[in-house]
């Protein structure tokens, strides 16, 4: 009875922590798709290339989310922003984060990015 007792203890500490532990690490897919989208883009800029997003040849789908632009490149505008958001559903990602939001803005003017998110700051294990 006492093993029982312990294990449930255990396990009552456990589960929370690994489901946290799960939100984390697919929060980090944001990034990684994000990131190659990043160099993608800001060699299209630099080269003065217009283009549409879609015809970028990037993985926008990931296992959680996707990524989607409101921009197109056209080297005259100023900023560009791509948006990852967290699925429900098929692609579903943990509920601590489904449905939110992970944003990269590139300004044109000083070749920089910016992050921004919707998630919970514990389990947004960055944004740079």
């Amino acid at each position: 009875m006492i093993v029982v007792a312990i294990i449930g203890i255990l396990a009552a500490v456990a589960i929370p922590q690994y489901q946290n532990y799960i939100a984390r690490s697919q929060f980090s897919e944001a990034h990684t798709l994000l990131g190659g989208a990043r160099v993608v883009i800001q060699e299209k800029v630099s080269a003065g290339e217009a283009t549409d997003f879609a015809d970028l040849g990037l993985q926008t789908a990931g296992s959680y989310g996707e990524i989607t632009s409101s921009d197109d490149i056209s080297g005259t505008d100023t900023t560009y922003t791509l948006t990852y958001t967290f699925g429900s559903g098929s692609s579903s990602a943990s509920p601590k984060i489904s449905g939110e939001t992970v944003e990269y803005e590139y300004d044109n003017d000083d070749g920089t990015w910016s992050c921004t998110t919707s998630v919970d700051a514990q389990f947004a294990t960055r944004c740079d």
